[in-house]
C-alpha cells in the first residue's frame, strides 16, 4: 500500500511540474452525533460519535486540463459510554482512521489514455468496488474502447499491530464468515465498450478476483438505446461464472415526455459470496420485482409520483420444504430460482408495495413535501406517510425544515420474536433540521430527531454538521 501510495505522489508531482497554474480545492467536514434510546431490554443507551472529514482535491488549470489528484480521508470514533451490558470495556473500540480514496488521474494523455493510479472506487455493473491500483482506458474515436484494472481489493479489517488505526487494505481481511485470515484478494478487469455514440451505451465486462482460492469470476453486460429523445430501453446484467448463474437481471424501459413519464422495470437478484464463503453452504433465495412508475409535473416546481412494485422473495422454510415434497414442488423450486419473474407468489413470500409521493415550492422560498407508503403480504402489513416542508429565511443564509412522520404496521415478521401474533401498533416521529450558511463555502447543519414505538419508548438523536470548503488558484 505504502508503495502504491508513494507511486501516486511521484506522478502527481511529474505531471504538475508542466502546468503554469492548479486550482486546490480543500474541505474539512465536521460530524458530532449524539443519540439516546433504550434497546428491547429496556436499557438505555448512549451514544456520542465524532467524524472529522478531510478531503483534497488538485487540478491542473488550463484549456484542457489532464492532471488531478483527489484524496479523503476521515477520522471516527465514539467518545460516549453507554450502559448496556454489552458495552465494550474499551472506551477506544470505536476509534478509527480510514483512508477512503488517493488518486492520481490524467485524462486523454496523448489523446488516447485515460489513467487513474491509487486507491479508488469505481461503480459498474457489479456495484461499488474499492481497490488499490491501476486503471487504464483505451480510447481514439474509433466507436469503441478498452478499459481495465489490476490491483488489490481494499479490506476494512482491523490489524492487532494497529489496534484503534482502521486503514482499508488487503493486509487485514475478514472474508465472509472467518476471521484470521491475511490472504490478500488481487482484483483484475477488462471491459470493452462502445465510445463516440451519442443515444447508444454498450459494455461487457470480465472480472477476476483471486487470493489463492478463486473467489470471483463475473460477467457484467449494459445496454442502453435513447429513441427519440424521450424513450429509453435498457438492461444491466451479470453472470457468476464460478457458480454457473445469472446473479442480476434488470430490465426496463422509460417514456418522458417532460411534464409527465413513466417506467416499468423487471429486476431479479440472486446472493453471491466469495468462492471460499461458507455462507456457500447455506440456502440463499433471490428477490425479484416488476415496477411500474408514473410521474406528472403539473405546473413549475410541483411534481407527483405514483409506484406500484410486486416484490417475490423467496422464502427459506418454503424452499426447503418444498425441496422434500412432491415432483410439483420441486418444479416451483426450480422456477423459484429462474432469473425471470414467472410466479407471483403468495402472502407467504411475495408482498405489494404502493407508493405516492408529492413536492412542490411555495412561493420563492418554501416548499412541502408528503409521501405515502403502502406494502402487504411478506414481511408483514403497513401503512407509512411523512409529511413535511422547509422555507429559506433571512434572505437565504438560514434553511429550516422539519418532517412528522408515523407508521401503522401489523405482523411486521411472519414470526414475531418479540410478541407472537401482537406485532401490531403504531410508531411515529419528528425531524427538525435548521442550517446557517456562515459563508459562501461554510455551512452549519443542526438536525433533532424522535421516535417512539411500543417497543422502544424514545429515541432521541441530535445531529451538528460543520462543512468548510476552501478554493485557492494559483
Amino acid at each position: 500500500m505504502k508503495c502504491v501510495l508513494f507511486a501516486v505522489v511521484f506522478l502527481f508531482l511529474s505531471g504538475f511540474a508542466y502546468a503554469e497554474t492548479a486550482s486546490f480545492e480543500l474541505w474539512p467536514e465536521s460530524i458530532f452525533q449524539v443519540r439516546q434510546y433504550r434497546d428491547i431490554e429496556h436499557f438505555r443507551i448512549n451514544k456520542t460519535r465524532f467524524s472529522q472529514y478531510l478531503s483534497l482535491q488538485i487540478w491542473e488549470v488550463g484549456e484542457q486540463p489532464q492532471h488531478g489528484f483527489a484524496a479523503s480521508m476521515r477520522i471516527d470514533t465514539d467518545i460516549g459510554r453507554d450502559y448496556s451490558p454489552d458495552s465494550p470495556p474499551d472506551p477506544m473500540a470505536y476509534h478509527n482512521i480510514q483512508l477512503l480514496y488517493a488518486y492520481y488521474e490524467g485524462l486523454r494523455l496523448g489523446g488516447v489514455a485515460d489513467v487513474t493510479l491509487g486507491r479508488q472506487v469505481i461503480s459498474d455493473e457489479f456495484g461499488l468496488y474499492a481497490f488499490d491500483g491501476l486503471r487504464l482506458t483505451l480510447r481514439r474515436d474509433w466507436f469503441f474502447g478498452v478499459s481495465l484494472f489490476v490491483g488489490s481489493e481494499v479490506k476494512g479489517g482491523l490489524t492487532v499491530q494497529e489496534r484503534g488505526i482502521n486503514l482499508p487494505n488487503s493486509d487485514a481481511y475478514e472474508p465472509d464468515g472467518l476471521v484470521d485470515d491475511d490472504r490478500a484478494t488481487g482484483s483484475f478487469g477488462i471491459a470493452l465498450f462502445l465510445d463516440g455514440f451519442k443515444n447508444t451505451e454498450l459494455r461487457l465486462q470480465y472480472r477476476h478476483l483471486y487470493s489463492g482460492a478463486t473467489d470471483a469470476q463475473d460477467l457484467g453486460l449494459t445496454f442502453r438505446q435513447k429513441l427519440f429523445d424521450v424513450w429509453d430501453i435498457y438492461t444491466i446484467d451479470t453472470f457468476s461464472l464460478l457458480f454457473e448463474r445469472v446473479t442480476q437481471l434488470r430490465i426496463g424501459t422509460s417514456l418522458d415526455f417532460g411534464f409527465v413519464g413513466g417506467s416499468f422495470e423487471h429486476l431479479s437478484q440472486k446472493p453471491v459470496f466469495d468462492g471460499d464463503s461458507i455462507f456457500n453452504y447455506f440456502a440463499t433465495n433471490g428477490q425479484k420485482e416488476l415496477a411500474f412508475r408514473l410521474f406528472a409535473k403539473p405546473y413549475k416546481g410541483a411534481r407527483l409520483d405514483v409506484g406500484y412494485s410486486r416484490i417475490y422473495q423467496g422464502d427459506a422454510r418454503l424452499l426447503l420444504e418444498a425441496e422434500a415434497r412432491d415432483q410439483s414442488s420441486r418444479k416451483w423450486l426450480k422456477a423459484n430460482n429462474e432469473p425471470f419473474f414467472d410466479d407471483w407468489g403468495t402472502a407467504g413470500n411475495g408482498s405489494n408495495l404502493v407508493t405516492v409521493s408529492g413536492q412542490t415550492k411555495i412561493g420563492r422560498v418554501s416548499d412541502m413535501h408528503l409521501l405515502y407508503r403502502y406494502s402487504d403480504g411478506w414481511g408483514g402489513d403497513y401503512h407509512r406517510f411523512v409529511l413535511g416542508g422547509g422555507s429559506h429565511v433571512w434572505q437565504r443564509y438560514i434553511r429550516l425544515e422539519g418532517d412528522f412522520m408515523g407508521t401503522y404496521f401489523n405482523g411486521l415478521t411472519a414470526r414475531d420474536l418479540l410478541e407472537e401474533n401482537r406485532n401490531k401498533g403504531f410508531s411515529f416521529g419528528f425531524t427538525v433540521l435548521t442550517e446557517f450558511r456562515l459563508h459562501d463555502d461554510i455551512s452549519l447543519k443542526l438536525q433533532s430527531d424522535l421516535y417512539s414505538n411500543r417497543y422502544m419508548d424514545k429515541q432521541f438523536s441530535t445531529f451538528a454538521v460543520l462543512d468548510v470548503r476552501a478554493r485557492v488558484m494559483q
